[in-house]
């Protein structure tokens, strides 16, 4: 029965077509890359030249490096990058590896991504901008914050502290959603959809100018937190890096399925405890769609967080947290 529900409602997804609504996006300007900033390509990696926004004073002993996540760009950090950088602080915001130009040379992008590769593509930005002898903030936003996460565990020396919005320890996510199933699914569904059926999530995403993933990840957000320049811009971008965009799911798929193995390294089985040691401020919206806004409750466990002022706060607010300004 369980199966049946599931192949209908992949059939009802297929063929829905949604319409989107553009009255939804304000007309505010869009800029990018924002004044007073600079868009540049730095080689983080044997495999990645990676596009990166620059802005601040460069002998600044602050820095801030932003990570964003899908299925956006740097670019959503704009009106971030700019206070900052008012306020003395060095600001870099990359295209994370796979999303717009950051796209690496290797063809086997899906078989190679790990979140241990995406932690070194931190750690490699850090190297290009001779910044490994000092302690940096991370601010992340979803798949960007599994990024963050990695590299604040792998690398707390290099970790001033660490800002997480929507997405707390990957452990946690893992093991919530699948100690909820069968209702986890009605939040997750999609993560599965894009990462098991990547084909069949391309054709749905790119089918009727862009209209479901418009309609399901952007139009989530409130009423005029996105501006129809952007979701334009946007567009573009998912038209060139779509195929690469998507390989986060097919990795963080693989690592899901691979945990169910008692043999396999980190294990759902054999859980082994990595947390953060650093300041860590965990932001939720209360209305997320996607990240059940309940796993705050243990966000704070210390086979999570260990360091004592890290604190997590819950918002009356959608997944997309960077868009409250």
């Amino acid at each position: 029965p369980v199966l049946v529900v599931i192949l209908a409602y992949l059939g009802f997804l297929l063929q829905q077509r949604p319409i989107v609504r553009y009255s939804h996006f304000s007309d505010y300007e869009f800029l990018w890359p924002p004044k007073g900033s600079l868009y540049r390509s730095r080689r983080v990696a044997a495999d990645l030249v990676m596009k990166v926004v620059e802005a601040g004073p460069a002998d600044s002993k602050d820095v801030i490096l932003f990570l964003h996540g899908f299925p956006q760009t740097s670019s959503m950090w704009d009106g971030y990058i700019q206070h900052f950088a008012r306020k003395g602080y060095r600001v870099l915001a990359p295209d994370l590896r796979g999303f717009n130009e950051s796209i690496p040379s290797t063809k086997k992008v899906t078989r190679k991504l790990t979140m241990d590769l995406l932690a070194e593509d931190v750690k490699g930005l850090l190297k290009a901008y001779n910044l490994l002898g000092q302690k940096v903030t991370i601010v992340s936003h979803d798949w960007g914050s599994v990024a963050g996460w990695k590299f604040v565990r792998k690398y707390p020396h290099l970790t001033r502290a660490f800002v997480t919005m929507s997405v707390p320890h990957p452990s946690l996510y893992r093991a919530y959603n699948l100690a909820n199933l069968p209702w986890s699914l009605r939040r997750v569904w999609y993560f599965f959809f894009m990462g098991a059926l990547t084909p069949l999530a391309l054709w749905k995403a790119e089918r009727d100018d862009w209209a479901w993933l418009i309609w399901y990840f952007i139009y989530d957000s409130d009423s005029l937190a996105f501006s129809k320049k952007e979701v334009s811009a946007l567009k573009e971008v998912w038209r060139k890096s779509m195929p690469s965009m998507i390989a986060v799911y097919q990795m963080g798929t693989k690592w899901i399925a691979k945990s169910l193995l008692p043999w396999a390294e980190d294990s759902l089985w054999y859980p082994s405890k990595n947390p953060s040691t650093v300041p860590t401020l965990q932001m939720i919206g209360h209305r997320d769609t996607y990240v059940d806004p309940a796993m705050a409750g243990a966000s704070m466990h210390p086979d999570y967080v260990t360091f004592s002022l890290s604190r997590t706060q819950v918002y009356q607010a959608s997944h997309w947290l960077p868009a409250y300004r």
